[in-house]
């Protein structure tokens, strides 16, 4: 006899497996034995049939270092944060269109299919909101926004930071504004609106926000200045269809891993769409959760508890190199207490400013090159240099130019642009750029995808 529960009514030490249509929420009871063993067997073909079509979803306060080391022993990189997520592919704001009294853009165009934002962007302007864009480049959203902000890219996190402490009434040196190419007094102003509008703020975020190799720490930031303010997070997205899973190799997923993740909530879909979309997975689903989120109903299997252990659990199963041995025993007697001991532990990484790119910025490849789609195959042979750094390189409009990287160069047509920053240059679509973009290093580290912010280049005549 089917033992049917809701996650709210289960049995301690019991597992739950789908039992009915995916999606209908049907489960019964079954030992965490049984449970262990079934998922072992799942993603067992899948890690050695084509480990990188296993998907890892992480989210709350579960070790991000622990799913990252257990990925690799596995084999994928489709690793994704719903901090990072969020910031690409964002539910829409509870927020209501007449509370909103302050938008914070970062990155963001208009969106050309995102036509619901577009709709609640206009509606909150004409309600008398004010519009502050964070962007290398006066585009998009920037060119509508009432303060524009002309930040030298990869800089977002460092202004974040200086916000808040200016916040508490701290005041940093005035070099430091010129360094983020940021005005003293656009800073000065966006502090003292957050705090004022606090509660009545939504953030928007565009792909540029995962476009640094330090993408999955600026998405944290932004989530942090979203509580800290009690703000909305919503994406101004121009594929709003887009699958949140597309994974970082070209198959389609077998299996989706979920780790305390609010996954469904982070689909850029309406809710009919969203439900089809995952009640038609074809793979296997799998929720270690310490507490029922949206999304298990959809799962084939979930586990309740400690999501670290029981990951450690299943990794010493698989036989997974630093998780367990020939036999399948745990190499952490005591569990995550054992994983996270300060013998085992990581040294963290310091995020500095310096430490953002791979190539950095110096006198010889002193420019950002940036792309606004970065994922256009249309090579149009245009770069776009603010006039200051042109007649630096003593440069006119339509002077053919060599873009030059580390990995290389490229020929390009010259067209100066007051409503950028000075140390940046860009062009519309990204071929262009990626002709000189390194192919290994400069990619985001929780997430693999391309950095395309920080490419480094220097500008000449040809």
């Amino acid at each position: 006899m089917n033992n049917k529960s809701d996650l709210s009514n289960k049995a301690e030490n019991n597992a739950l497996l789908r039992d009915g249509a995916r999606g209908a929420g049907d489960f019964k009871s079954l030992p965490l034995e049984n449970a262990y063993r079934t998922i072992t067997a799942w993603l067992s073909v899948v890690r050695h049939e084509n480990a990188p079509r296993l998907s890892m979803c992480i989210g709350g306060g579960t070790d991000f270092d622990l799913a990252r080391h257990w990925a690799k022993a596995f084999g994928t990189k489709n690793l994704w944060h719903d901090r990072a997520i969020t910031c690409t592919n964002a539910p829409h704001p509870r927020a209501n269109i007449q509370d909103v009294q302050l938008v914070l853009a970062f990155g963001s165009g208009l969106g050309r299919g995102a036509s619901d934002t577009q709709s609640k962007v206009a509606q909150w302007k004409a309600n008398g909101a004010r519009i502050v864009s964070i962007n290398p480049v006066k585009s998009g959203l920037s060119a509508i926004a009432d303060v524009w902000v002309s930040i030298r890219p990869g800089c977002d996190e460092e202004l974040m930071l200086l916000v808040e402490q200016m916040a508490r009434g701290a005041m940093p040196d005035a070099d430091l504004f010129g360094h983020l190419g940021v005005a003293q007094g656009d800073a000065i102003a966006l502090s003292h609106a957050l705090n004022t509008y606090r509660g009545q703020t939504v953030i928007l975020t565009g792909r540029g926000v995962s476009a640094h190799i330090n993408g999955y720490h600026f998405a944290k930031s932004i989530q942090q200045l979203s509580r800290d303010y009690d703000c909305d997070i919503m994406a101004m997205s121009d594929q709003p269809s887009q699958p949140i899973l597309t994974p970082l190799v070209d198959v389609r997923p077998a299996a989706l891993l979920c780790l305390n993740s609010e996954l469904a909530g982070q689909v850029p879909l309406n809710p009919k769409a969203a439900h089809q979309a995952w009640s038609n997975f074809e793979g296997h689903i799998v929720c270690f959760e310490d507490t029922p989120t949206r999304f298990h109903k959809y799962a084939d299997m979930v586990i309740t508890g400690p999501a670290e252990e029981h990951l450690l659990q299943l990794g010493a199963r698989l036989g997974l190199n630093q998780f367990g041995d020939e036999d399948g025993n745990s190499l952490f007697e005591n569990g995550y207490e054992d994983y996270a001991a300060p013998a085992v532990e990581a040294t963290p990484i310091e995020f500095t400013l310096a430490a953002k790119n791979t190539v950095h910025s110096d006198e010889k490849f002193p420019l950002h090159a940036i792309s606004i789609k970065a994922h256009d195959g249309a090579n149009k042979a245009i770069v776009f240099m603010h006039p200051h750094a042109a007649g630096e390189r003593d440069l006119k409009d339509k002077d053919q130019i060599i873009v030059k990287s580390a990995s290389g160069t490229v020929k390009a047509f010259v067209v100066t642009m007051a409503d950028m920053n000075v140390d940046t240059i860009w062009t519309w679509g990204g071929a262009l750029f990626s002709q000189i973009m390194p192919t290994t290093g400069l990619r985001d580290q929780s997430s693999d995808q391309p950095a395309w912010f920080d490419l480094m280049v220097e500008v000449s005549k040809a």
